[in-house]
């Protein structure tokens, strides 16, 4: 037991039973302090290749957004520059309040300052080779939407600090606990696949296979939502409100079949004197030449008009109402999709399912999205503050990681500004310039009256 406390960094005083301790106790909970300080890979919680396949329908159109805000994150690298933050300057005599960004901070933002002649500042641009960090953030929204993880391995240097970022499919990982001493805390089986014609085939490079590739447990962290039974996995909107999500899927697949197998006639063809048989026949052709898509609307074969007289009549098609006709469940299907929309943190109206009603509604929806993913962007500046920024801090809390999202643009409201600024002079050009995304010109620095 004292050799496991001392291999935990524990003190001696621990390492010996003293006032009538427990040693078995003492034993047990320095394997559970081992377990919490490095804890194994974890199995899954939920069937992640299953989750995976069901990026369709209403959760893409929600994941796909995520992603995409994502995606468009800035990531910057900062240093801490000083602790105090009453008062700061050269002097160490005059407080200096710094601006608020219009997407929040926190409270400590005025310690740090960007950093720009750092190994680590490239790769908050550029997370490996052939990808960019912000692209590498939107396939971790993904990942995570789906499966409640997402995997990052973090490519050591010869000094152990990272310097490549991979996000990876956590259907492809396979947790192994520690089996040997080579792999103290276990390693991860990657598995990555790659379409090969309307096959998948394990990857290939230079004729080498890509496949069941060992990773060390300390190389690949995780970005997990939280799981109420475990802290070796995490939890997906997926599973959380899988009945709901059924729900939705449920009611698409009976539309679905409805339009492919319902009773939907788009003409009636009156035959007299002729036998089911041959209406059977003429039935049969007749869809085949003229049905529509998918047989859609199907023609039906009468052998007489009702309440026709034998042999009385001419041969008459009736063509039924063209306009379509509406489906089942169209509450519900509304209901089911705002929860589904509830469950991937995206305001329903991002989805794109409804045009908005006016341009101001549009700006609203796009501000709340903004506001609900900053919040979880700030977590995830936590994540590699603490899994990259530690490794190259020289104390802690040095360095970190911070994202953010541009702000959304108003235009009504900016142009409205903009103009209002002009008229009463109170920008000069470049400000007037700068609103509107466009670079600075010579002799701007002036009032527009002056500048003209």
């Amino acid at each position: 037991m004292g050799t496991i406390l001392r291999t935990l960094g524990g003190s001696a005083a621990l390492a010996r039973p003293a006032n009538g301790r427990d040693p078995q106790q003492l034993q047990q909970g320095a394997a559970l302090l081992h377990w919490m300080r490095s804890p194994p890979p974890g199995q899954w919680a939920a069937d992640v290749f299953e989750q995976s396949n069901h990026y369709t329908g209403t959760i893409y159109l929600g994941l796909s957004r995520v992603s995409q805000t994502w995606a468009s994150a800035i990531a910057t690298l900062e240093r801490r520059k000083r602790r105090d933050r009453t008062t700061f300057g050269p002097n160490e005599s005059k407080a200096v309040i710094k601006a608020v960004s219009n997407s929040g901070g926190a409270g400590n933002d005025e310690d740090y300052a960007p950093v720009h002649d750092h190994p680590l500042a490239l790769r908050f641009a550029e997370a490996n080779p052939t990808e960019s960090f912000p692209s590498m953030l939107g396939y971790m929204a993904l990942q995570q939407g789906l499966t409640g993880e997402a995997p990052v391995w973090l490519v050591p240097n010869d000094d152990g600090k990272p310097v490549e970022f991979y996000a990876l499919p956590r259907a492809m990982c396979q947790s192994h606990p520690a089996a040997s001493l080579q792999y103290p805390q276990g390693y991860w089986l990657i598995n990555p696949y790659l379409g090969s014609g309307s096959m998948w085939a394990f990857g290939t490079l230079s004729g080498r296979l890509a496949s069941s590739t060992i990773l060390p447990a300390q190389e690949v962290k995780r970005l997990m939502s939280a799981h109420p039974l475990t802290r070796q996995a995490g939890m997906s909107a997926l599973q959380a409100c899988a009945v709901q999500i059924d729900i939705d899927e449920s009611i698409n697949l009976a539309r679905h079949s409805h339009m492919q197998q319902g009773m939907q006639p788009g003409a009636v063809v009156y035959i007299p004197n002729v036998d089911q048989a041959g209406a059977d026949r003429l039935s049969a052709d007749l869809k085949q030449r003229f049905a529509g898509a998918r047989q859609h609307r199907k023609p039906m074969v009468m052998t007489s008009e009702p309440n026709m007289a034998a042999g009385g009549a001419k041969m008459g098609v009736e063509q039924l109402t063209p306009n379509a006709i509406e489906l089942d469940f169209i509450e519900s299907l509304k209901f089911t999709v705002n929860f589904v929309a509830a469950a991937l943190d995206v305001p329903p109206g991002v989805l794109g399912i409804a045009d908005a009603e006016s341009y101001a509604k549009a700006y609203s929806v796009r501000q709340e999205m903004h506001d609900r993913q900053s919040g979880r962007l700030k977590g995830v500046a936590d994540f590699f503050s603490r899994h990259v920024c530690g490794p190259w801090s020289k104390k802690p809390g040095e360095l970190r990681c911070k994202i953010t999202l541009p702000p959304v643009v108003n235009k009504e409201r900016d142009t409205l500004s903009a103009e209002e600024m002009a008229q009463h002079g109170v920008a000069l050009v470049n400000e007037l310039r700068r609103m509107s995304d466009l670079k600075p010109i010579f002799g701007g620095v002036v009032l527009p009256a002056v500048f003209v």
